[in-house]
């Protein structure tokens, strides 16, 4: 695959210490079979939002302790630096220690949690294909790190010039871009192309994943309305429906329709 774009992921794994271990030519651990890694998107195919939530809370269901136990851990690991900077004390609002040990626990914040999302991401789409998934895949992010992290920056700073124009015009931009993530683990592919193919993806599917985003919000705030214990369930409940949203609009095989 010609990789473009800031921060694409070098040809030779040897060179990234976190590389995802080398797979036969063609696939991915477990792939479903007729998709193989990295294709090119095929025709999209019809979905609804229920379908989506219906079809996450069937997999989890299946596999309740592997599912939410490694989301749990990668939510954990990626919220551990702001956890900590919780405990640190200050007497004073002008403690200049307290406040660089913060900021700098701030920023390993972001970088814990841009790593945490390519593995997090990687084990969602595992689980909505039927392929092989494992608590180890949370932690193989490294290949997407610097495509990530330079996608949620260019896309932050697209948003924000969007919604100082007029906040639609951030929407539609947020919409056209979400599934940026997702196609960088997906084909491991740069920022820039990812956004391309993604802003490419999205045309004529904005409106049924703004109503996704509505009632993912309701279920979401079901969860926290629960004593927040609700959120363990909800929240990988909500990246599996998104995943399975990407599978159907990239037009590639999902669990329920290889049996899994």
């Amino acid at each position: 695959m010609n990789h473009q774009g800031w921060g694409a992921p070098p040809d030779d794994k040897g060179a990234t210490p976190f590389a995802y271990p080398e797979q036969p030519v063609g696939g991915f651990p477990g792939a479903a079979p007729g998709v193989p890694f990295g294709s090119e998107p095929g025709m999209p195919q019809p979905w609804n939002v229920t379908d989506s939530f219906a079809f996450a809370w069937n997999r989890i269901k299946a596999d309740p302790g592997t599912i939410i136990g490694t989301m749990l851990l990668g939510y954990f690991i990626s919220n551990l630096p702001s956890t900590i900077a919780r405990f640190i004390p200050s007497d004073e609002p002008s403690d200049e220690t307290s406040l660089i040990v913060t900021i700098v626990l701030a920023l390993l914040g972001g970088l814990f949690s841009t790593f945490m999302m390519g593995g997090m991401t990687l084990f969602t789409l595992n689980v909505a294909r039927g392929s092989f998934y494992r608590l180890n895949d949370i932690f193989q992010g490294g290949p997407f790190f610097l495509s990530i992290l330079g996608a949620n920056l260019l896309i932050g700073l697209g948003v924000m010039f969007g919604t100082m124009l007029l906040i639609v015009p951030g929407i539609i931009i947020a919409l056209g871009l979400c599934l940026t993530t997702l196609i960088i683990v997906d084909r491991r592919c740069g920022a820039i192309e990812a956004l391309q193919q993604s802003w490419r993806l999205m045309n004529g599917h904005k409106l049924n994943v703004f109503l996704w985003w509505l009632m993912a919000a309701v279920v979401s705030l079901v969860g926290i309305l629960a004593c927040c214990i609700g959120t363990i369930v909800t929240a990988p409940l909500l990246q599996i429906a998104f995943a399975f949203v990407y599978l159907k609009i990239s037009g590639q095989t999902t669990a329920d329709s290889v049996g899994a």
